[in-house]
């Protein structure tokens, strides 16, 4: 048998190669986006600055001081839409509401009709309440007036908290000094243990080798998940709850919760109201409209002033319910025009549900979807302020340094120490007073029947 014959390449003396120096590369063709017509460029409009100004840069939207040049808006290239598409959003997603959505879900995707916008900003409202925060965050709730729906919004706040959030329940806290109604007005009862059972447990609880399990036998789950911390409704005991007995509470709750939500007493002098007040990130101030219920909240703006929580005023959500005979337009805005000249920004509604005022358990998915619905947005703005509270939180800023608008919160540890009483405050009231009992076209006082 013959050996196999292989071709081979001729051998290359490498000894002789020389090295030649490759030419410098051509110089690309330009670009051609063919969805350059389709793209949204962000441009100046003609004639509107001169070349070479700042218009011709795309800002940050963080602060002024912290904006940085960045490089010229372009399109982006054809195959980044096909391989990179962009995701869906509220705006994109087909729409799931009235007619539109009965289109698309009858048509089995066949159809996407686009939502309305009242739909979108629900969507919005919701990826606003689920957004992660940084920390532990205290929502407080208070009106010093009764019957003005502390418990109720508390409530509320948590349950929708709860239904949309994926980091943990949160925890709605009754911090009335002596007997609140959160336990009466949840969903459900049990376990029927107080904030008395776990400060007692205290120690055990606090201890370095505490199990996160440990507090859930102090809570109540509800239906939502979220879970309810009551007071002690007992006919045997005088004790109420102090500025000391608040801080142990808050260090178990927020050793395995980050969101406390803590529904206040109307006694704004006691050492517990003081205590949430100096401890929270945002303030939520339910209101059913009426002129009295707006000199309670004027006095309590200037408690809170006194304590040097003007950044917890200005950043506070005023959630107003008509009464039951319906809404009153004129009142309406003669109260938000008086909470505005106190420094108060931010207004919302919420209409009036038949379930609340009857006194009994609220069970959030037996509630109308208009109620629902509006809380969304009660909480979004809520989850809002929190997230932009964490931003600024630890940085310490003059009155000068503020920004104009955008929340704000004081570092922590201006908010400690024992609660100041107000025996002089109610004398600063007159001026506020006089313009809620005043006419808005007359001079003449108007009291309350």
């Amino acid at each position: 048998m013959t050996d196999s014959i292989y071709p081979a390449e001729p051998p290359v003396d490498l000894r002789s190669a020389r090295k030649i120096t490759p030419p410098p590369p051509a110089a690309e063709p330009e670009f051609e986006n063919p969805h350059a017509d389709e793209a949204e460029v962000w441009a100046p409009a003609a004639g509107s600055e001169p070349e070479g100004s700042d218009q011709d840069y795309v800002w940050d939207e963080g602060d002024s001081d912290n904006q940085q040049e960045l490089a010229p808006a372009v399109a982006a290239p054809a195959w980044h839409e096909e391989l990179l598409p962009t995701p869906p959003n509220a705006e994109t997603d087909p729409a799931r509401w009235g007619r539109r959505g009965w289109f698309n879900t009858v048509s089995g995707g066949a159809l996407k009709l686009r939502p309305r916008p009242e739909e979108v900003l629900h969507r919005r409202g919701v990826a606003a309440v689920g957004r992660p925060l940084i920390g532990d965050q205290l929502i407080m709730v208070a009106n010093p007036d009764g019957g003005q729906a502390k418990t109720v919004s508390a409530l509320m706040l948590g349950n929708t908290f709860a239904t949309y959030r994926r980091s943990g329940p949160p925890v709605v806290w009754d911090n009335n000094e002596s007997e609140g109604t959160l336990g009466l007005r949840a969903a459900s009862a049990v376990p029927a243990t107080s904030v008395w059972d776990l400060l007692a447990s205290f120690g055990d609880l606090a201890a370095p080798h505490a199990a996160a399990s440990g507090l859930s036998q102090f809570l109540r789950p509800q239906p939502t998940g979220a879970e309810v911390l009551a007071s002690d409704d007992s006919a045997d005991r005088f004790d109420e709850i102090e500025g000391e007995d608040c801080e142990k509470i808050y260090s178990v709750l927020r050793r395995w919760r980050d969101l406390v939500i803590v529904d206040t007493g109307n006694n704004r002098r006691c050492e517990s109201w003081v205590w949430t007040a100096r401890n929270a990130h945002v303030l939520v101030i339910p209101i059913v409209y009426a002129l009295d219920a707006t000199v309670a909240v004027l006095k309590m703006v200037e408690s809170l002033k006194r304590l040097g929580l003007e950044d917890l005023v200005a950043n506070a959500i005023v959630v107003g319910t008509p009464n039951s005979a319906g809404p009153d337009p004129e009142l309406h805005d003669q109260i938000h025009e008086i909470l505005s000249k106190v420094g108060i920004r931010n207004f919302t509604d919420v209409p009036f549900e038949p379930a609340f005022p009857r006194g009994g358990r609220i069970d959030y998915d037996r509630l109308s979807e208009e109620t629902r619905r509006a809380w969304v947005r009660v909480t979004a703005m809520t989850a809002t302020v929190l997230a932009e509270s964490a931003h600024y939180g630890t940085t310490a800023l003059t009155a000068g340094d503020r920004p104009a608008t955008g929340p704000l919160v004081r570092d922590r540890e201006q908010r400690t120490g024992r609660p100041a009483r107000f025996a002089e405050l109610d004398r600063h009231l007159d001026r506020h007073v006089e313009q809620v009992y005043r006419g808005p076209d007359h001079g003449e006082r108007r009291y309350l029947a």
